[in-house]
């Protein structure tokens, strides 16, 4: 198989969305500090759905069982926003491989389709 055909299965199986729910909280953190109350004890888990073209990186959110975003995931996107979202760690670690494997390859071409010739001005 060579390189675009391999490109062009993963273009129609690969999806570049994802869909999940993000933690946001109501309240300001740090009005809710001031109330003695902590972020995870205030937020809330709404749907949420991005392009896995935004995300710079990822980490575990944390391992402390007590937590609500025990074994979620904290993605970093190129803006410099910060979210929590409920997929876990593991499951989105091997989908933002995936879709960097699919980024990659995407802005491969073989030099037989890379023709002039129909370049219309």
């Amino acid at each position: 198989m060579n390189i675009t055909n391999h490109v062009n299965l993963k273009i129609k199986t690969m999806t570049t969305v994802h869909k999940c729910k993000v933690e946001c909280h109501v309240v300001n953190p740090s009005d809710l500090e001031a109330m003695g109350l902590t972020p995870s004890s205030e937020s809330k888990w709404l749907p949420f759905i991005f392009d896995m073209g935004m995300v710079r990186a990822a980490k575990l959110s944390t391992d402390e069982d007590d937590q609500s975003s025990y074994g979620c995931t904290t993605i970093f996107t190129h803006d410099g926003d910060t979210f929590i979202i409920d997929t876990p760690y593991e499951e989105f670690f091997q989908k933002f491989i995936e879709y960097s494997e699919f980024d990659l390859l995407s802005g491969f071409k073989d030099k037989d389709e890379d023709s002039d010739d129909d370049l219309i001005l």
